[in-house]
């Protein structure tokens, strides 16, 4: 499992490009945040970040869901994962299992639209759209690859809008 303040962290490293620019924005210690990055390197088992210049990157390890940390950060605040907490207070944490690799493809499927259209061909807005997906009435996966990158949605055409009378 994946300890999702940890994951914050990593996200902000990345974005910032030093751990001392991360803990200032995130309102910890620099030694707090390089912990947070170490122990997701030893559940990995692999380094993430190499030093660049004066500050640090990801490493392609870091890199291998092909989308940014803060990406899978806000899949785990908008419910396209599911993290858990063991107790209390405890830090969130995700599962990458079959379930989550099956969401993350490199190509659109045939037949999967975009989240504007999407929203457009069932007649709802976008936020109505992703918490269908969240409470698993429509089917999403994330492309990440490719000049066609993001959310796609599966959209039959016996799927009622909002508007809709059932038959």
């Amino acid at each position: 499992m994946i300890d999702a303040i940890a994951l914050r962290s990593l996200a902000a490293v990345d974005r910032l490009g030093s751990v001392v620019a991360a803990a200032d924005s995130l309102g910890y210690t620099a030694s707090a945040v390089s912990q947070q990055v170490k122990r997701l390197e030893a559940r990995a088992g692999v380094a993430l970040l190499e030093k660049y210049g004066r500050g640090v990157m990801l490493t392609e390890a870091g890199r291998l869901l092909g989308v940014a940390t803060v990406t899978v950060y806000r899949w785990l605040r908008d419910g396209f994962i599911t993290g858990e907490q063991l107790t209390a207070n405890a830090p969130w944490q995700i599962r990458i299992d079959q379930t989550i690799r099956d969401r993350v493809v490199p190509t659109v499927p045939e037949g999967w639209i975009g989240l504007d259209q999407a929203a457009a061909a069932l007649g709802m807005a976008r936020q109505t759209v992703l918490h269908k997906v969240q409470r698993g009435q429509l089917q999403a996966v994330y492309v990440n690859r490719g000049q066609r990158k993001g959310l796609r949605i599966k959209v039959s055409s016996d799927q009622a809008g909002l508007f809709d009378q059932p038959s």
